[in-house]
């Protein structure tokens, strides 16, 4: 993902009212990754970016619930890499 692709869709977001809201940015840790680590590399390249609902873990690891039972859920913006090991 390029600067100027990353910045296109962020001005979209913007241009739709998601920057009024408190959408956190957020890493899709488990999509990086390569086989080139063993060797020293650590920056890894963004592949992607999309808005998901995710569910909301609490401080033990499980999923946050409200007072009604339900799970909270959160609007990201996700950013993804390419596993590549």
């Amino acid at each position: 993902m390029t600067v100027n692709q990353l910045y296109k869709m962020l001005g979209k977001l913007v241009r739709e009212g998601q920057g009024r809201k408190r959408m956190e940015v957020c890493i899709d840790k488990s999509s990086f990754g390569s086989d080139l680590e063993a060797d020293g590399v650590c920056i890894l390249p963004v592949e992607s970016a999309s808005v998901k609902a995710v569910v909301v873990a609490d401080g033990d690891g499980f999923s946050e619930h409200r007072a009604d039972g339900s799970e909270r859920v959160a609007t990201m913006l996700v950013l993804s890499g390419e596993v590549t090991r």
